[in-house]
C-alpha cells in the first residue's frame, strides 16, 4: 500500500474537517468549533509562509492529514517547522504512515528549517513512543497557553 502525501486542496474539505473533528474528540473529548477550522483553511490558503495543511492519500481516500507550521526560534537560530496536528484515521493505523510522513516532511524541511517540534498529549503513549524512536527528544520545556 502506497500512501501519497500532499497539500491541501478545496475539495479535500469535507474529509479534512471529519478527521480533524476526530482527531479533536479522541484528545480532548470535544469538537473544534467549525470557524477555527474554516480560519485556519483560510489563513494557510492565503499566506502560504505560515505553514502548510497536508493530507495523507491511500486507496485514493483522504485516510488522515497534518498541520505544520513555521515559526523562528532565536535559541534555534533558524526556523521551525511544528507539527501542530497528526492524525490517522483508526482504520488504517499501524501501517507506518505517520512514520513515513514524519520521514517525508524531514525531507523537506531541511530546504528551510533547522528543525521540527510537535506536540504530544501526556495520556498518549503510544504516539510519544513512535516519536521518541523517530528521534525527538522531550526539551524540558512545557506548553502552556492562555487564551484571548
Amino acid at each position: 500500500m502506497k500512501t501519497i502525501f500532499r497539500k491541501y486542496q478545496s475539495e479535500d474539505r469535507k474529509r479534512l474537517e471529519e478527521l480533524i473533528q476526530l482527531f479533536s474528540r479522541g484528545e480532548s473529548g470535544r469538537d473544534i468549533p467549525r470557524k477555527n477550522i474554516e480560519r485556519t483553511i483560510r489563513e494557510f490558503s492565503r499566506f502560504s509562509e505560515k505553514g502548510t495543511i497536508y493530507v495523507f492519500i491511500a486507496d485514493r481516500e483522504i485516510i488522515g492529514y497534518a498541520i505544520s507550521v513555521n515559526y523562528w526560534s532565536i535559541n534555534a537560530g533558524g526556523n521551525f517547522s511544528a507539527v501542530d496536528e497528526i492524525f490517522v484515521d483508526v482504520a488504517w493505523r499501524g501501517k507506518g504512515i505517520a512514520t513515513t510522513f514524519i520521514e517525508y516532511l524531514e525531507k523537506n524541511a531541511k530546504k528551510t528549517s533547522v528543525a521540527i517540534s510537535l506536540e504530544v498529549g501526556l495520556k498518549n503513549k503510544k504516539a510519544k513512543k513512535l516519536y521518541q524512536k523517530l528521534g525527538f527528544k522531550q526539551e524540558g520545556y512545557q506548553f502552556m497557553l492562555k487564551k484571548l
